[in-house]
C-alpha cells in the first residue's frame, strides 16, 4: 500500500509539472499579423521595435480599433505618443475612414502574463475626436473639428 501511495503521489508531483510548462508554452503570447500594421516599416520610421500582440475592432461601417502592443522598454510620453502617431498614421494609409478612434494598450515584455487579459499594461493612449469619448460615432469621421492623443499611465 505506501508503494502504491508512493506511486501516486509522484505520478501526481510529475503531471502537476508537467502541466505547468506545458501552460506555459499553450499560453505564452505571441505576436500577431495585421495587414492594416506594417511592424517593420513603423519600426524604421520611429527607431523603436516592438510587437503587436492583439488588434480587435468594434462597429460596422466606422470603427473603433483597439490594438495590444508590447515595448522591450517603458518609453517615455514622446515617444510613446510618436510611436502611436505611426501606427495610426499606417493604418489610416491602409484603410482611410474606417476607423473614427483607437485604443492602444502599451505592455513591457517582462510584464506579460500567460494571456493578456492576465498582464497589466504601462500605459494607455486613446486617439478621440476632440479628445472626447462622448463624441465618438456621433458624428461623420470628415465632420470632426480635431483629434487628440490622450494619454494614461499605469502604476505598477
Amino acid at each position: 500500500m505506501k508503494t502504491f501511495v508512493s506511486i501516486l503521489f509522484f505520478s501526481s508531483l510529475c503531471f502537476s509539472i508537467m502541466f505547468i510548462f506545458c501552460k506555459e508554452a499553450v499560453f505564452k503570447i505571441q505576436p500577431v499579423t495585421d495587414p492594416e500594421v506594417n511592424v517593420e516599416k513603423i519600426e524604421e520610421n520611429v527607431g523603436c521595435s516592438f510587437n503587436l500582440i492583439k488588434t480587435d475592432s468594434i462597429g460596422h461601417t466606422t470603427s473603433h480599433k483597439f490594438l495590444w502592443i508590447c515595448l522591450d522598454d517603458e518609453l517615455d510620453t514622446v515617444r510613446l505618443e510618436n510611436l502611436s502617431h505611426a501606427i495610426i498614421k499606417d493604418i489610416y494609409t491602409v484603410r482611410p475612414g474606417r476607423y473614427h478612434s483607437f485604443t492602444i494598450h502599451f505592455f513591457k515584455t517582462e510584464d506579460l502574463c500567460h494571456t493578456i487579459e492576465d498582464s497589466n499594461p504601462f500605459a494607455k493612449i486613446e486617439f478621440l475626436p476632440e479628445g472626447k469619448w462622448s463624441y465618438v460615432g456621433r458624428r461623420p469621421i470628415n465632420e470632426y473639428k480635431d483629434y487628440l492623443l490622450v494619454s494614461s499611465w499605469y502604476n505598477q
